[in-house]
């Protein structure tokens, strides 16, 4: 049974002239269907798009926060955040709270584009805890057309009075 890679946009599905396309991080390769003669050739792992596997961003540096107790709106305390640049030329970066890390990244991007200085101010409610995420925005160009790509988060937690 030969494996080929279809190319065909879903770099993590795989195709045989026998089985239908099969979504899989690991299969054997090789051309026999016999498992004890099997050329032991090594390990093909998929590991998403290949045209965005490259792009790596670097990360900001960890930020931190401090204040969490000068009013603003109502039971709001200010939270001023700060953190240091990419190493790497980025067009900006996304802030986010929430409170795990989790529904900050899905659910807690605190402005709609991205920011292009290495500081936040956010009016936050008082009397909880909040984790705080920072992921670097670079444009990325490709031979299809460019996209903005993110880094990794860094995140710091933080309490704000009540």
């Amino acid at each position: 049974m030969a494996w080929r890679f279809t190319g065909r946009g879903d770099a993590d599905e795989c195709e045989s002239r026998y089985h239908p396309p099969v979504r899989t991080a690991d299969f054997p390769v090789g051309t026999s269907t016999d498992s004890n003669t099997r050329s032991p050739a090594g390990t093909l792992f998929v590991l998403g798009d290949p045209t965005l596997v490259g792009f790596v961003v670097a990360p900001p540096g960890t930020p931190s926060a401090n204040g969490g107790t000068t009013p603003c709106d109502g039971n709001g305390r200010w939270v001023y955040l700060s953190w240091a640049a990419s190493p790497e030329p980025v067009a900006g970066y996304y802030v986010y709270r929430g409170t795990t890390l989790e529904s900050a990244i899905q659910n807690g991007r605190l402005f709609p584009g991205h920011i292009t200085t290495t500081s936040y101010e956010d009016c936050a409610p008082g009397g909880e805890t909040y984790v705080y995420a920072v992921r670097a925005v670079k444009l990325t160009p490709t031979g299809a057309g460019s996209f903005y790509n993110l880094s990794r988060a860094v995140s710091v937690t933080f309490t704000v009075s009540p």
